[in-house]
């Protein structure tokens, strides 16, 4: 039994996912900073090695700071990419705080496990002899596009450690295609009550 859990109400958690965002907007851009959740976010730090060295280093700050500054334990999972960052953090990072992405730890990772992929997409691709990321990237792109269509792509391409989406928001596009026009929130208020 665990019991050093503690327990916060949902806008204390928005209050400090917003306070995190700044402290990561202290090094980066906040352009280079896409929230995945409440508590998942993705950082690019590309360009800012003459600030705080090389990414491993500079997760080391940026997790000590979430430390210092919130006393919340963080793990980050480093790769060249969204899709091999979250992998790496979901199967390697939440054991050890820190992990970094190569090629062998990469592809043994077992298709269960692998972000995005469902129980059906494994059986599917068990079916075809495939157990683990390294096995979908030695597959070709045609037998995988022959039986998937498009997903069929969205499953080799990052298998390889290659991911087609932009690293940075484009604030200009993503304004024009929201619906709601959002803010980024500086404090936690009560919404109105036609909001609620």
């Amino acid at each position: 039994m665990c019991f050093d859990i503690s327990w916060l109400p949902k806008h204390k958690m928005l209050c400090i996912d917003v306070q995190i965002t700044e402290l990561f907007s202290t090094f980066v851009p906040f352009e280079a900073i896409l929230t995945y959740s409440v508590d998942e976010s993705w950082i690019t730090l590309d360009g800012t090695e003459k600030l705080h060295g090389s990414p491993m280093e500079a997760v080391q700050k940026i997790r000590s700071a979430i430390w210092n500054q919130f006393g919340l334990p963080s793990c980050i999972g480093i790769g060249p990419n969204r899709f091999i960052s979250k992998v790496v953090l979901d199967v390697y990072a939440k054991k050890q705080g820190i992990a970094e992405c190569t090629p062998n730890k990469l592809w043994l990772v077992p298709l269960r496990e692998v972000w995005g992929i469902g129980s059906r997409m494994e059986k599917h691709l068990n079916n075809m002899g495939m157990y683990t990321l390294g096995g979908v990237a030695n597959s070709s792109l045609d037998r995988l596009r022959k039986r998937f269509g498009v997903i069929g792509e969205q499953l080799y391409y990052p298998a390889l450690g290659i991911d087609l989406s932009s690293p940075f928001i484009d604030a200009r596009n993503f304004l024009q295609k929201s619906l709601s026009r959002p803010k980024i929130i500086k404090s936690y208020e009560p919404l109105p009550p036609t909001l609620r």
